[in-house]
């Protein structure tokens, strides 16, 4: 490897490689698709409670189809718009930090923005949503392994509360932060974000640097220089901020390959399928079951919670029990440093499409088989899924 390689890099990444960065599960569209299937699937069970709710949720609710919630403030003079739960599932983590930001009176101007991206995966065309989420891209840490289940654990939680005090008058707030939690949750399902932790990352970095100094630096060196020259919201940026992303493009390249690729994996429900990740929901009908058989369980519980039926201290988490947590047959690509040529070719042949593909496409490289084995976060799932994941 040689300093030529940082350069061509540098280049070929131009415009590209916070697109990279963005490590997604599902695609905007996938996640909406999974929200709201699981959605109607929840309110399906719930037609009977409609009728107890009072006016304040009658006026932020519409069940008809797929349903529509209100975003915005408690004051409707603060509303921003309505937006399907699908939407909020899709929009929360990715193009939102947080309840806060999505509805904010300020928010009413990017709804558009919001629903277009959500239902076309166009970021091209949807400029601030765009820069939004490269922002978001390298803090996106609840969207990984066991800090994704952390996630899910704390805003479940939250809508749980939230239903509890106020079913009458806030079960819409409630339903934002179950969406909040449903995005980190079906994040586990793509095999990408079952195997990539953004801390274990670092460390395996960290390894194969050191067997590798001077071919990582080059490479470092190659991202860096497109850094300096090329990204406004980089530009004078502290070596930390920079830093993240640079692990984001690393984390990026690997959980491509393992979502591309895919797994045999299986649950403590003991269900057993083929898992993949973004652009591949469609390629496994069980496993999009499985997922909104598991968010619409979620979502029942905060709905039954309202109407003063809230789930049993020990079974709150108990969606968990659906997530995989051990796989076979799983592959990621080959590594950057091993295969330098390779993912010039597949830069080079992808251009601008690696926007809308979230990186380099996974099928341009090399596959490596990685073994068998379990979750790292097994446990904490058994403790948070409580009787029912006992023993499994």
């Amino acid at each position: 490897m040689n300093k030529t390689f940082a350069t061509i890099l540098s280049g070929a990444l131009s415009g590209t490689l916070l697109a990279a960065s963005a490590a997604h599960a599902f695609q905007a569209t996938e996640h909406k698709r999974l929200g709201d299937e699981a959605y109607v699937a929840a309110i399906k069970k719930f037609t009977s409670e409609r009728g107890k709710f009072g006016l304040s949720d009658a006026q932020r609710l519409n069940w008809s189809g797929p349903g529509t919630i209100y975003a915005g403030t408690v004051d409707p003079k603060g509303e921003v718009g309505y937006l399907t739960f699908g939407d909020l599932v899709s929009i929360y983590g990715d193009m939102v930090a947080s309840y806060e930001e999505l509805n904010r009176p300020q928010s009413k101007a990017l709804i558009a923005e919001w629903r277009d991206v959500a239902r076309t995966d166009n970021l091209s065309r949807n400029k601030d949503v765009n820069r939004r989420e490269m922002e978001l891209a390298y803090v996106n840490e609840t969207h990984f392994a066991g800090k994704a289940v952390d996630a899910y654990v704390a805003w479940h939680q939250k809508a749980l509360d939230g239903a509890a005090q106020g079913g009458k008058n806030g079960l819409w707030s409630s339903l934002h932060y179950e969406a909040l939690a449903l995005h980190s949750f079906t994040d586990l399902y793509a095999v990408g974000h079952m195997m990539i932790d953004r801390d274990a990352t670092m460390k395996l970095l960290a390894a194969a640097k050191a067997e590798d100094k001077v071919g990582y630096a080059l490479i470092d060196d190659g991202i860096k220089q497109f850094f300096e020259a090329n990204i406004d919201l980089l530009k004078g940026a502290t070596d930390e901020v920079k830093g993240k992303y640079l692990l984001g493009f690393y984390a990026n390249f690997y959980h491509n390959g393992f979502n591309y690729w895919g797994a045999k994996v299986s649950n403590l429900n003991g269900q057993t399928w083929q898992a993949y990740g973004d652009h591949r929901l469609k390629d496994s009908p069980q496993h999009e079951q499985i997922i909104v058989t598991a968010a619409a369980e979620s979502i029942d519980q905060v709905l039954q919670t309202a109407v003063g039926k809230p789930p049993a201290a020990n079974n709150r988490f108990m969606a968990l029990r659906y997530l995989p947590v051990r796989f076979t047959n799983a592959a990621c690509s080959v590594s950057l440093q091993q295969e330098q040529k390779t993912v010039l070719n597949a830069l080079i042949k992808e251009n601008t499409k690696i926007m809308n593909d979230g990186g380099i496409d996974a099928s341009l490289l090399k596959k490596q088989k990685v073994a068998d084995g379990t979750v790292a976060y097994l446990a904490e799932i058994k403790k948070y899924c409580g009787p029912s994941c006992a023993g499994k």
